[in-house]
């Protein structure tokens, strides 16, 4: 009796890598997401509460891109490691993996588990509004830190001026107020550029369902093409667009409380404070 020999040399099957390679995508992915909310520098800042919010929004944004960057390259490894041993198949797998969880990702995640065309969009709705608000509560959270820093500047200045504080003591104060702000803008500024990553990722869903809606094949097609009015995916479009404009605000707001704080912070300097208008659009 003869027995004939596999083709392919003997190595663990791909139940078998899956089952090895799942707890460890878990563990690391699970390492990346920082939960941490408050900082030894916070120690002794009048305006602590009001930063701690702002981080809150930091949090949220960092778990929001960090899952679906992680989780999309780490899984297209573990695709290349069941498919092939080699260091090539396992650096195709993370480079393909990478490239979903980067613009495109998100809505491939969502096509995955949607039952059909409605489920999407309504799915992806969801997604957006709540993100708007996101957008919404970060806004108002720079905008009390950076009040709280300002009306904190004033009053040191309103000593210096009344005499309760020698020039000496006041442009220290300014200094720590201008350090902490400092800080504050690098908050905000990652903040800012991880919605614009997620703007980007809610602008290329929101043109690819009216591109299949409207029966494009051509994503390309779709940049100027206006979805069908009381479409599935007109509330999308128009709920992604609102976004669009809630994240370049936030920006605007603080590319302005950064020109501002040189005055803010200045002995001499004098700066206006105002809270954040509503946004066209309400939350949607």
């Amino acid at each position: 009796m003869v027995t004939r020999r596999s083709e392919f040399p003997s190595r663990p099957t791909a139940v078998t890598r899956l089952l090895v390679a799942l707890p460890m995508v878990l563990v690391i992915v699970t390492g990346c997401v920082s939960t941490a909310t408050t900082r030894p520098d916070d120690a002794g800042d009048s305006c602590a509460t009001e930063r701690a919010e702002l981080r809150g929004a930091q949090d949220y944004y960092s778990r929001a891109i960090v899952q679906g960057a992680a989780i999309g390259g780490l899984v297209g490894g573990v695709a290349g490691w069941l498919v092939g041993d080699s260091k090539r198949a396992t650096a195709i797998g993370a480079a393909t993996g990478a490239l979903a969880g980067g613009i495109g990702g998100y809505l491939m995640a969502k096509q995955r588990v949607a039952t059909d065309a409605a489920a999407l969009n309504d799915s992806v709705l969801r997604d957006v509004v709540g993100e708007n608000q996101e957008i919404d509560k970060a806004t108002l959270a720079f905008a009390k830190l950076r009040d709280c820093r300002f009306t904190s500047a004033a009053m040191v200045k309103e000593d210096f001026r009344a005499g309760r504080l020698t020039r000496g003591q006041a442009v220290t104060r300014l200094d720590d107020l201008r350090r902490r702000f400092d800080a504050d803008l690098q908050i905000a500024e990652e903040v800012g550029a991880k919605m614009s990553e997620r703007a980007r990722e809610f602008s290329h869903a929101s043109d690819q369902l009216v591109a299949q809606e409207s029966g494009v094949t051509s994503y390309a097609a779709t940049s100027t093409r206006a979805p069908a009015s009381g479409s599935k995916s007109a509330a999308v479009a128009n709920a992604t667009q609102t976004n669009q404009l809630k994240q370049r605000a936030y920006a605007d707001d603080v590319q302005v409380a950064k020109n501002k704080s040189q005055a803010a912070f200045s002995l001499e300097g004098q700066v206006g404070m105002t809270m954040p208008a509503c946004r066209a659009g309400g939350t949607a």
